[in-house]
Parts: structure tokens; C-alpha cells; sequence
């Protein structure tokens, strides 16, 4: 077997490990269990450090990881490339903003506002009002099960929980797992290196790729001393997962980030070349496989001014796709091509490339067959979607509520949950409209065109600040509050 494809856990320190005949090298049961049977102690250790020290132990890995990109990008981007089907350029960006999730100003800032009482409650209790305190504590141990398409998702809540103080059990997907051990095995260079608290971080992280059927990954999920399971994904595994931390004598806390897509929405006076710009930026950058990536556009205005708009976006996406070009898989383009031949036969407006290093297409359709026309989500298997944008042509803002209710109903019929993201762009005359209708409906995000996917360090993910993901709150009150409550005596 290609050594590319072998997967072996990496641990700082001694580890059991078998062969389970498929190339994916486990730890054993037993050395699981030893290893739990320390956690308290590991954490603990965590813990002494302080937050600061763990967070500067976390930059310097970032800094490690900039002078180590050049020596290894050229070989990762390619397997990257040929698992995921992102093109190569678009997987050597990701792996240069890895150093942004290890800056240490960006990671004091993501705690300092979601946590009540700052990163400074992690260290020791913070009065939030007068005799009353709120201290956030990590869970014990984190099992973080990633998602399978970029790095950045997979190394983001293990940062996280790491500087929360909590073991931490990191299983990347196949695709993106050796990305994830390069970039994490700069943990065990600082410990090498003697660098303060590098060594009980390293001692505190085992990163692992378990299969969905796997024994030992079984036994993790349904009777390990577990804190939290954070899982990334879609059916079946969510529900195989959940059904077995569901019997978990230990109750660990369970969090999914389930499959979720974006939406960007466009009125014709804010219909600019800039914003076609922003939008081809949006749907080429990671190849619209991100939860925030814009599948649908609605667009509110006429027709004409529609497809005005689709001619600019397509020029847009020749010229921004061709500096990220993807190898199409086999027999993709020609499911594309059905596909594109379909949706004129049934109406459908079809603008598309003929490049197939850059295969884009736009389809435009007016509300009245939109129940007819989410082919690419009902054949997730034959035609991916990627550089795929549908456009829905809208009269008049009024029609948003039930248009987006029906997408999203669609959505969930073709296994993603929700829409995350509004990437937007319109007059001060249907903004305020459009806030209220993405409130009802339950939007997470709400962001400019071209920017969805752009985070700041400020912003949750999926409605929640990835630190209380990871932590608990203990409330403290030594003074007695409850005179109102008292009998006269």
C-alpha cells in the first residue's frame, strides 16, 4: 500500500498500536484505557501551566509551522488534492492560514469574548456582579471527530480544547490526515526542544484515525471516561455516533456540526460587477464544499437583470477559477454535461464553461418551477457540487420567507440541515426586511458577498463560541442573597 495511505496514530511517548488489515494502524484497547486512566492527571497538568502558557505553547507550533510549510506543502497539496478534489492551489492556501488558528492574539480573543468572564475565568473564578462568580473549567477529555475537507476545521476545536485544558483524542478524516499529523507533530518538536509547557501538551494529545466500524473506536464512544464528543458531518455517522455515546456510562456532553451550505442573496441595484466578483470568489474557494460556501443565489429583481448578472458572474468565474484549477474526476464531466443538457430541457437558463480544469456552471431560474430545480443536490453522488451555483430569480423581497423555507426543506431532503450562511449584497431598501426574514429562519451567519469564508476571531460557529464547546461553567456565591425570601422573624 502507498505509504501516503497509511495512517498511525501519533502520540508524545510510548504507544501500543495494531494493524486492522486496511492500512489504518489503531491504539490498542488496553493502551486506551491506560491513557485515559491518566487524563485527570494530564489535565491537571494542563491546568498548572495556565492559560497564557498554553496559549504561547500554541503559537510557538505556529510559528514552527510557517518555517516547516515549504518543506513539506509540495507534497501534502497533491494527496490533499487527490482526496478531497480541491485543486492544488486552493489546498495550498488552506495549509498557509493553518498559522492563523495557532496566533496567539486571535486565541485569547476567541476566549476572552465567548467565555462569561474572559479567558482570565479559565484560571480562577471572575466576579461577574456584585459576591458572584462564574469559573469555566475544561470537560476532562475531548474526542474531536473532524470533518473530511479542509485542515482548518480538524485542527480548529482541537486549539481549542487544548487551551481549555482538557485531554484532547483528535481523529482527523482520511482524506486530510496527514496534513493533520504535520501540523501537529510541531507540538512534539517544542517538547523535544524543552519549550515550557510543551511537553505536558504533547503528553496531553493523541491523534488517531479510527474507522466508523472499528472496536476500539466503538469502545472510545460507548464506555470511555469521555467529557465531550464533537462530532463534524452528516447521516449515517451522525446517528451511529450518537447512538453509541448515548450509552456511554460516563454521559459525555455530544455536539454536532451537521452538513450545512450558504445562501447569497443579490438585488439588481446592488448587482455590480464587484459583487460578481465576490461571489465567483465565494464559490470557487473550496470548491463550494465549506458549510458557509453559497450553493443558491437568490436574486431580487427582473429577469433580464438576472441574467445580466449570471453573464458577469460567469466572466468572474473564468477569471477567478482559473487560478485554481481541479482535476475533474472520472466521469464527472460528463454527468455534468447531463446534467447542464437537463436543466435546459426543463427551462432552465444554463451558463457554463467548456474548460474543464475550471467547469463552472449558472443556472437561472424564475420562482415558478423552483420546486423542480435542485437537480445537483438530488444526485449528490453523480454530480458534486462544485462551481455549480443556482440562481432564483425574485420579483420583489416579499417572496423571500417561503422561497428560502423551500429550499431548506429541500435541503434537508438531500441530507444537509440548514442553510449557514447569507452572503449579501442589496439597497438599503430590502436590507431590513431581509434581516428579519434570515432571524426567523434561523441563520447563523450574515456576511458581505465574497466573504463566506472569512472568519473573524470573534465568531461562533453554528450559533455557539467554540470555547463553551469545550468547557463548563461553575458558579460561586459566598455572601447570602436571598433576604427578600426570608420569614420576618
Amino acid at each position: 500500500m502507498d505509504d501516503d495511505n497509511v495512517v498511525k496514530p501519533i502520540y508524545y511517548g510510548k504507544i501500543e498500536v495494531q494493524n486492522n488489515g486496511t492500512g489504518v494502524w489503531e491504539p490498542t484497547v488496553e493502551w486506551l484505557n491506560e491513557f485515559l486512566n491518566r487524563s485527570m492527571e494530564l489535565s491537571q497538568s494542563l491546568l498548572q501551566l495556565g492559560f497564557s502558557r498554553r496559549v504561547r505553547v500554541l503559537s510557538e507550533m505556529g510559528k514552527i509551522w510557517r518555517e516547516k510549510l515549504s518543506l513539506v506543502e509540495e507534497k501534502l497539496a497533491p494527496n490533499i488534492s487527490k482526496n478531497t478534489g480541491y485543486s492544488v492551489e486552493n489546498v495550498k492556501m488552506d495549509l498557509r492560514l493553518v498559522e492563523e488558528v495557532f496566533n496567539e492574539t486571535n486565541i485569547v480573543e476567541l476566549f476572552d469574548k465567548g467565555l462569561i468572564g474572559g479567558w482570565r475565568s479559565l484560571d480562577k473564578p471572575v466576579e461577574i456582579i456584585d459576591g458572584e462568580f462564574v469559573w469555566n473549567r475544561p470537560l476532562g477529555v475531548s474526542l474531536i471527530i473532524s470533518s473530511g475537507n479542509t485542515v482548518i476545521p480538524a485542527i480548529l476545536p482541537a486549539v481549542v480544547s487544548l487551551a481549555s485544558g482538557n485531554v484532547t483524542i483528535l481523529r482527523p478524516s482520511f482524506s486530510n490526515y496527514q496534513a493533520v499529523v504535520e501540523i501537529f507533530k510541531t507540538l512534539f518538536d517544542l517538547a523535544d526542544s524543552s519549550v515550557e509547557g510543551a511537553r505536558e501538551m504533547a503528553s496531553a494529545l493523541l491523534v488517531a484515525y479510527f474507522k466508523h466500524e472499528s472496536k476500539v473506536f466503538e469502545h472510545l464512544l460507548a464506555s470511555a471516561p469521555l467529557g465531550i464528543v464533537n462530532y463534524w458531518g452528516g447521516e449515517p455517522g451522525r446517528s451511529v455516533i450518537a447512538s453509541r455515546v448515548l450509552k456511554n456510562p460516563f454521559h459525555p456532553k455530544l455536539i454536532v456540526n451537521g452538513p450545512l451550505t450558504g445562501l447569497a442573496i443579490i438585488d439588481e441595484e446592488s448587482a455590480s460587477e464587484k459583487v460578481a466578483y465576490g461571489l465567483a470568489r465565494d464559490v470557487v474557494l473550496y470548491d463550494q464544499q465549506l458549510c458557509s460556501s453559497p450553493t443558491y443565489a437568490i436574486f431580487i429583481g427582473s429577469k433580464d437583470s438576472a441574467l445580466k448578472f449570471a453573464q458577469r458572474l460567469g466572466e468572474a468565474l473564468n477569471n477567478v477559477g482559473r487560478r485554481f484549477p481541479r482535476d475533474l474526476k472520472e466521469g464527472e464531466l460528463y454527468n455534468l454535461i447531463l446534467l447542464r443538457k437537463n436543466l435546459e430541457i426543463q427551462g432552465v437558463r444554463v451558463f457554463y464553461s467548456e474548460n474543464p480544469g475550471n467547469a463552472w456552471t449558472i443556472a437561472v431560474k424564475t420562482l415558478e418551477s423552483v420546486t423542480n430545480f435542485a437537480y445537483s443536490l438530488k444526485y449528490p453522488h453523480t454530480i458534486p457540487r462544485r462551481r455549480f451555483i443556482e440562481i432564483i430569480v425574485l420579483k420583489d423581497a416579499k417572496e423571500l420567507k417561503e422561497t428560502i423555507l423551500h429550499l431548506i426543506e429541500d435541503l434537508r431532503r438531500n441530507g444537509v440541515d440548514k442553510f449557514q450562511t447569507a452572503s449579501i449584497k442589496v439597497s438599503e431598501r430590502n436590507l431590513n426586511h431581509l434581516l428579519k426574514v434570515l432571524y426567523i429562519l434561523g441563520i447563523y451567519r450574515v456576511v458581505p458577498i465574497g466573504e463566506s469564508f472569512f472568519r473573524t476571531p470573534l465568531e461562533p460557529y453554528d450559533g455557539e463560541f467554540l470555547p463553551k464547546y469545550f468547557t463548563y461553567t461553575m458558579y460561586l456565591r459566598f455572601i447570602e442573597k436571598s433576604d427578600a425570601l426570608k420569614h420576618p422573624e
